[in-house]
């Protein structure tokens, strides 16, 4: 809450944010529009198995591959080219900043580091973690790393975003 804002003003925002929310969704649903899928990466899902507490069954896991493609230098017209805004690096952009202004830790997927939103990097973005915590086990570390944005909290991943 604001300084000087009262609890009922803030359910009045809370209240217009979840309206705005619920609009833009009905809005996306009556007018949808197709996104191309790279077959390839339809096709290969390699499994893990993933050790269990005790007395729990094993269960096994897909986890994302990690990226082929190496980091070359790139010129700049070329980053200017890919660097195109899109409507997921601006929301991105907005959740990021918006979970650093809360006081939290962010993190943002790894193949979306360098995209941009009003020409800054989106990995660049204050309270940018460079890396997960190391509590997990390396098959969910890619899995997570691969997540759109991460708010955490310590140690304890808050939110998460896809």
């Amino acid at each position: 809450m604001h300084e000087g804002q009262t609890q009922s003003g803030r359910d009045a925002e809370d209240a217009n944010d979840g309206e705005l929310i619920l609009s833009l969704l009905r809005k996306a649903e009556q007018s949808p529009f197709a996104r191309p899928v790279d077959p390839k990466k339809l096709a290969r899902k390699p499994l893990f198995k993933v050790e269990p507490k005790k007395g729990k069954k094993v269960t096994l896991v897909s986890v994302p591959e990690p990226e082929d493609t190496p980091v070359t230098a790139v010129s700049e017209a070329q980053e200017s080219a890919e660097s195109t805004t899109t409507r997921h690096s601006e929301i991105q952009h907005l959740l990021l900043t918006l979970g650093g202004e809360l006081g939290l830790d962010v993190w943002v997927a790894r193949n979306d580091r360098s995209r941009k939103w009003t020409g800054v990097a989106l990995g660049s973005l204050p309270r940018m973690l460079d890396q997960l915590p190391t509590q997990f086990n390396e098959a969910t570390t890619r899995t997570i790393e691969l997540i759109d944005v991460l708010w955490l909290a310590g140690n304890s991943i808050v939110a998460a975003c896809v």
